[in-house]
């Protein structure tokens, strides 16, 4: 059987409102975390193109 732990615990809390410079923020922060999935997903697709090819930048017959 499943233990179900309710979050957060007790009783519910009320929403606060966020400045809007702190809002911003954390908006600049989440598109920064987004750019650097960007990249690495860019890096690995790379990575796998240059696995899947030759020297002379032809694809391989065996990959």
């Amino acid at each position: 059987m499943t233990n179900i732990i309710r979050f957060p615990a007790g009783r519910p809390v009320p929403a606060e409102r966020i400045p809007r410079e702190q809002v911003e923020r954390l908006a600049g922060l989440a598109l920064d975390v987004v750019d650097q999935i960007l990249v690495m997903l860019d890096d690995a697709a790379i990575d796998r193109r240059s696995a899947t090819q030759g020297a002379d930048g032809k694809a391989r017959e065996d990959g």
